[in-house]
């Protein structure tokens, strides 16, 4: 009996932790897309990839350590992803989600 509730609570928490990984990443392709679209529409800087960046990733839920690990990867690695004519949401998301893990296997 107690077996089975030790692989009940074991399970459920690796389905919440897929969940939270799948919620983090569908936020993260929401609002970085808005916010480039956004400043691109407004400023037509290259800045924006930054800006965005910054702004996607430290609004998320994880610790101090991970975020600033998560940005400086994203910073140096997805920053120069995306143009004015092709956002390239998606590969920058990619970009991210391998910083993410770079970062969670290094902590």
């Amino acid at each position: 009996m107690e077996g089975r509730s030790l692989r009940a609570i074991v399970l459920m928490v690796v389905v919440l932790g897929m969940l939270e990984g799948h919620c983090t990443s569908a936020f993260f392709f929401k609002c970085y897309g808005k916010c480039f679209s956004d400043c691109m529409r407004i400023t037509h800087s290259p800045v924006c990839a930054v800006t965005c960046l910054k702004q996607c990733l430290t609004s998320s839920s994880t610790s101090n350590t991970n975020n600033f690990c998560k940005l400086g990867c994203a910073l140096s690695s997805c920053s120069t992803i995306s143009t004015a004519q092709y956002h390239r949401v998606e590969e920058v998301e990619d970009c991210v989600d391998n910083c993410s893990k770079t970062c969670t296997t290094a902590s």
